[in-house]
């Protein structure tokens, strides 16, 4: 045999011998390995400690010792055995090929050398042998098994706290003599205003993701290590003996302080992301026309950073997003949304709202319920074929290069006569988006200007101007509810300005539907805000608040008249006779019952009282009016009038009070059918709701302050007279009947 094989076979015996030490190595591991093994289950089901590792890591190392004191060097005839073994070569050939013949005969020379030929022919195959501890053989009750199964059990059951059982079951416990004092503390973040929290020794610590983590040692000369999980926190120098450790937590980990073998703090540190706000849409509908009702409620534990409500046509995912911000406030809430100049009218609308909170995290909550706008009343043709482009735009925002050359075929032809700047201003947006000067959104909102100018006509910039005026005054009286009432000549100069915008809103409307009228007086209106800031400034901000509310509506119904057909105007001046003849017929019932209590009262009287009732429901009833309560009030009248021919003052005195209380009932029907707004709040039927305004069941087929505002406000003031108030309000009131025009 060469000196290249026996190279070989000293290398595979050199690797052999590698094996079979490791094997023997292994046997003596085991059985420490499988006492770590059971006390790693028990950390996976929660019943590690610092203790019981320590009982662990000693039998263990017994059990090594153990094991080791019977560890044999593996000898070389143990090695050439188990190659053998691991080729599968018979009759030993290692041995035949170390064997050395007993004689040197010349014929026993060339047999023995026929005879190591042989062997070492017999080698060219041999090979390394394999890694094997022969569990099977050792482990004769299949405990390994056993151990696997409870080790897949604690994993399963520990699940994605496994990580941190097994840090807390393998961290050595506190060294029991004394040494360095720790001071560690959580602040949890600002948003949430809670205070630091002091860690006590061995507590399970749960914080918001983002807590400041802050360690103190108090002791060693040299900072000890602090880590959290596998990342050292940088520690500072307070003083020779004191250093300081501050981190971010942020996830679950343990914290950690000194040495594994002198542990002097260590913590379990659970890190839980901040709560997302519960966000919960409990009422959304179209309270009337295109104004939606939204209640909602908010529950966030650190507070609201803000509040959206978002509107999307249905079907439509790239369109534009309409929102609204409302109140960044938990608890509930409810809105009243006009959605009039939104760009989705006659679409389903679908609404998300949705809420953010001072820690950044986000909910919404989405109703089934879609809702269809009925959007814009428009009669110019012009004006409705820039809506309709403005919706299409809206919906697909893509669309709104070709959008230029229908504004300017729009520009060339109008469908309808208007004024050559409107003419002017559509070419114009054609230009800037040909150009691509403007974004969509601006697009979108000035196709919305030029269509409400278009459909205005004249009264555009008066209307305007009306709504400016209106919101200085009203500003200045709510600034006098908060203690800082108007003065006399600033009261003064704004409702000059406000009577100079009526009259040209006014007149603007008249003009354009071709009627003529003489200028508004609107003296009594003066005088009620005067009589606000009066009551501002005595305190009285109770009464004050009420009559600023019914200011209010009063410049609403100016601002929103509207120029009527020959009939509405009928069914106007009607109403404000009826009012009128209510108003007289009130105060006569009223001293008709003064003159029951004395006893001077007539049948006549009462009769001549209800002729007049049924003469104004007659009037009222041609043009097809129907004012609830005067037909009550006819019938209590009819039982007075009986009541008084037969001397019965009691009954009369009875039936004179109720017809008393139809007619103030009929004069609030008047009043409520002079305005069209809605409210969140609605009173009960026939009755206004807590913003005094009519409740959604009022639908009345006339409406008196298009044609006459002057005629609202007495409608106004007929309806304040009919609720419960103080004796000097309603004395107020009827001086003010008196004055109105």
């Amino acid at each position: 045999m060469g000196t290249r094989d026996h190279s070989r076979l000293n290398r595979l015996r050199g690797v052999s011998a590698w094996v079979l030490w490791a094997e023997a190595l292994s046997l003596a591991l085991a059985p420490g390995v499988a006492v770590l093994l059971a006390y790693a289950v028990l950390g996976l089901l929660g019943f590690g400690n610092g203790w019981l590792l320590v009982a662990a890591l000693i039998a263990s190392a017994v059990l090594l010792l153990w094991r080791l004191r019977r560890f044999r060097r593996p000898a070389a005839a143990d090695i050439d055995r188990r190659i053998e073994a691991a080729s599968h070569l018979p009759h030993r050939p290692f041995a035949a090929l170390n064997d050395v013949p007993e004689n040197d005969a010349d014929a026993a020379s060339d047999i023995w050398a026929a005879h190591q030929r042989q062997a070492a022919a017999a080698l060219t195959s041999a090979r390394l042998p394999v890694f094997t501890v022969q569990a099977a053989a050792r482990d004769k009750f299949a405990l390994r098994g056993l151990l696997l199964a409870g080790l897949l059990a604690g994993v399963v059951m520990a699940g994605a706290q496994a990580p941190q059982r097994i840090a807390t079951a393998f961290t050595l416990p506190d060294w029991p003599l004394p040494g360095p004092h720790v001071t560690a503390w959580v602040t949890p973040p600002s948003y949430t205003g809670a205070p630091p929290h002091v860690l006590t020794k061995g507590e399970a610590v749960s914080t918001l993701v983002g807590s400041q983590l802050t360690v103190i040692t108090d002791g060693p000369a040299r900072a000890p290590h602090v880590r959290i999980g596998n990342d050292a926190v940088t520690t500072s120098t307070l003083s020779d003996t004191s250093h300081r450790a501050d981190a971010t937590i942020t996830g679950s980990a343990v914290l950690t302080v000194g040495p594994w073998w002198h542990r002097l703090a260590h913590w379990n540190i659970t890190a839980v992301p901040p709560a997302a706000p519960e966000v919960h849409v409990t009422e959304a509908g179209v309270a009337q026309g295109n104004v939606l009702k939204l209640r909602w409620h908010v529950a966030d534990p650190y507070g609201l950073s803000q509040l959206t409500v978002s509107f999307k046509p249905v079907g439509y995912p790239q369109a534009l997003t309409y929102n609204f911000e409302l109140p960044a406030k938990t608890g509930d809430g409810k809105v009243l949304i006009d959605l009039t100049k939104s760009p989705f009218d006659g679409a389903p609308v679908a609404l998300t709202l949705t809420a953010r909170n001072v820690a950044t995290m986000t909910g919404s909550d989405s109703p089934a319920q879609n809702f269809t706008l009925p959007g814009l009343n428009l009669h110019d043709a012009t004006a409705a074929a820039l809506v309709k482009l403005r919706r299409d735009i809206a919906d697909d925002p893509a669309s709104i290069a070709p959008a230029a050359a229908t504004l300017e075929r729009i520009s060339q032809q109008p469908p309808s006569a208007i004024d050559p700047a409107a003419d002017v201003q559509i070419a114009a947006l054609g230009a800037s988006i040909w150009l691509r000067n403007t974004d969509v959104s601006d697009v979108v909102a000035r196709l919305l200007a030029l269509a409400l100018e278009i459909e205005a006509g004249p009264d555009f910039l008066p209307a305007q101007q009306f709504a400016a005026s209106n919101q200085a005054l009203l500003a200045a009286l709510r600034a006098g509810l908060h203690g800082t009432p108007p003065g006399a000549a600033t009261l003064q100069k704004l409702l000059k300005a406000m009577e100079a915008a009526a009259a040209r809103h006014i007149g603007a409307l008249q003009a354009t539907a071709g009627q003529t009228g003489k200028p508004m007086n609107l003296s009594a209106l003066d005088q009620l805000a005067n009589k606000i800031a009066q009551d501002e400034a005595a305190g009285r901000t109770d009464q004050a608040a009420q009559e600023l509310k019914m200011f209010q509506r009063i410049l609403n119904a100016l601002q929103n008249a509207k120029p009527m057909s020959a009939a509405e105007v009928a069914q106007s001046k009607a109403a404000s006779a009826a009012a009128q003849a209510i108003a007289d017929m009130t105060k006569a019932e009223a001293g008709l019952l003064d003159a029951t209590h004395a006893g001077t009262a007539t049948a006549n009287a009462q009769g001549t009282i209800q002729n007049q009732l049924n003469a104004t429901r007659q009037s009222l009833t041609k043009l097809g009016v129907d004012v609830p309560g005067l037909g009550p009030a006819g019938t209590a009248m009819q039982s007075a009038k009986s009541a008084l021919g037969q001397g019965d003052e009691d009954s009369a005195s009875t039936a004179e009070a109720t017809a008393i209380k139809n007619l103030q009932n009929a004069a609030a029907a008047l009043a409520k059918a002079a305005r069209s707004q809605i409210s969140l709040n609605p009173g009960e039927d026939g009755e206004d709701d807590d913003n005094g305004v009519p409740n959604e069941q009022s639908d009345p087929n006339f409406n008196p302050d298009r044609a006459n505002p002057a005629a609202a406000i007495q409608q106004q003031i007929i309806q304040q007279d009919s609720k419960p108030a103080p004796a000097p309000t309603h004395q107020y009131y009827h001086k003010l009947l008196e004055t109105a025009p």
